[in-house]
């Protein structure tokens, strides 16, 4: 059986997130933030339903964004933990340590301001906890779909949403845990990051597509997500076809945008493309919008 604790992120903008409980084989999938409110709040809820932090046997991060993996710095490091080993690129990671990045995104953002957000968003995504240090992890490779059994468990590492996501399937139930990667009305899903060197930004949009084919083919019974409650496979895929509808059509229009111009102005491309989102959030556009740039086979390196 799967127990869904859903947790607040400690900002009115961000979506609740979720974390699942599985009752027989004792295995936590995510940590929820980096606020303490939030585990203080998961350890009152896994307690009156019987449960302790002791009995976690195993500790799965779906991806390395931090209202997945925030939390896992107040679980005891007795627990092993099973991830994506490119989670690892991003540990430790604070502001001190993007200034390759910086000048990146200085590059295609002229407004001092957006560009700020923008940084700080990137540098929010990863753990400056370094809260993987001195703990018993068991790693998958995302670059050959790496698998590793636990149980009825099988954890396939692969790249799309980010370059360390990790998805579940119990053989038993029929049931995937997949993190971030299929979220309903969610009109940004591959989201652009920073490479393993810290100097530069990476999208993974083309593995995206693979990603979603992949869970298709797994044909699960349910998929529990990040955000939200769980699909049956119908909702699954309606949710997959929306979301290559929405890609490619966004794609279009980004590509045309840019074989129309002589100077590229991203600045200029996400505000026209995206005016009625700018105002909610800025990075989620320009991950958008960059992604496709790369995929236009642009080169974003400065020196």
């Amino acid at each position: 059986m799967i127990k869904t604790y859903t947790l607040p992120q400690g900002n009115a903008t961000s979506p609740d997130v979720n974390m699942y409980w599985d009752t027989e084989c004792k295995i936590l999938f995510d940590c929820g933030p980096d606020e303490i409110e939030s585990f203080l709040m998961f350890k009152n809820l896994f307690e009156m339903d019987g449960n302790s932090i002791g009995t976690i046997k195993a500790i799965v991060i779906t991806h390395h964004h931090i209202d997945h993996l925030g939390g896992l710095k107040y679980f005891p490091k007795s627990i092993p933990v099973i991830l994506n080993k490119n989670v690892l690129h991003f540990q430790n990671v604070n502001w001190n340590l993007i200034q390759g990045s910086e000048r990146v995104i200085g590059s295609l953002i002229d407004t001092e301001d957006i560009k700020n957000k923008v940084l700080r968003r990137i540098v929010n995504e990863y753990d400056a906890s370094n809260s993987l240090y001195d703990r018993k992890i068991i790693t998958a490779d995302s670059t050959s779909q790496e698998k590793v059994t636990v149980g009825p468990w099988t954890f396939v590492s692969t790249m799309g949403h980010s370059s360390s996501d990790l998805i579940a399937y119990n053989t038993l139930t029929g049931i995937a845990i997949t993190g971030d990667i299929i979220l309903p009305k969610i009109f940004f899903n591959a989201i652009i990051e920073l490479d393993t060197d810290l100097q530069n930004l990476t999208s993974f949009r083309n593995e995206f597509y693979d990603e979603m084919d992949y869970i298709l083919e797994l044909n699960p019974k349910s998929l529990y997500i990040g955000h939200g409650e769980p699909l049956d496979y119908k909702r699954l895929t309606s949710s997959v076809n929306n979301t290559i509808k929405r890609m490619h059509r966004t794609e279009r229009k980004i590509t045309k945008a840019i074989s129309d111009s002589k100077n590229i102005n991203l600045t200029e491309m996400i505000e026209k493309i995206f005016k009625t989102f700018i105002p909610y959030d800025y990075f989620l556009p320009f991950s958008e919008v960059t992604s496709i740039y790369l995929d236009n086979k642009h080169d974003l390196h400065t020196n």
